[in-house]
């Protein structure tokens, strides 16, 4: 127990008898600092045939040197013709281990996502952001570089069946005046 008289402590004026701790004083919680983030998406498998263009993308979400490794967050895979602003969702996924500054992510292209048989496309990974392995930090939204995309047309071979005939004919009955 410490005796102090008269003094200001913040703005609480303390006097008396108080123990080596000063209770009930407000704490504060400082905000995580942001930091820039980059995305890199792996490479991709083009050109695809429409109907069979499922494919797993796979890329890395990197922090800044020391600030720890990016824990939460999404990232979405989407594909526009080139010089469209218009975007199609492929995947969304989420990250999935870390290591220093650097976390991975993967992502499952389905069937049901089928761009159709032009192109090309350019394909962009985005992450969302998020929480550090430091708690100190964040990390902001980023985007990939772009990669190149072609889906080509299915193969239409057609396909031509053949029967033979079981039943009886008689030469010239099968003809009519």
């Amino acid at each position: 127990m410490h005796r102090v008289a008269g003094s200001v402590l913040g703005a609480i004026l303390v006097t008396g008898t108080v123990a080596a701790a000063v209770v009930g004083l407000p704490t504060v919680a400082s905000a995580a600092t942001q930091e820039a983030s980059s995305i890199t998406l792996g490479l991709i498998t083009t050109p695809v045939v429409y109907g069979s263009e499922s494919q797993v993308f796979k890329g890395t979400v990197t922090g800044q040197t020391g600030d720890g490794y990016p824990t939460t967050g999404t990232v979405q895979v989407v594909a526009s013709l080139t010089g469209s602003a218009t975007t199609t969702p492929l995947c969304t996924g989420s990250l999935t281990g870390g290591k220093t500054d650097v976390a991975t992510f993967t992502c499952d292209q389905t069937t049901a996502t089928l761009l159709a048989a032009s192109g090309p496309y350019t394909v962009i990974a985005k992450y969302t952001g998020g929480a550090s392995s430091d708690a100190t930090y964040s990390y902001g939204a980023s985007t990939s570089n772009p990669l190149a995309l072609t889906v080509t047309p299915a193969s239409m071979t057609p396909t031509v069946t053949l029967s033979a005939i079981t039943s009886t004919v008689s030469y010239g009955s099968d003809l009519h005046p």
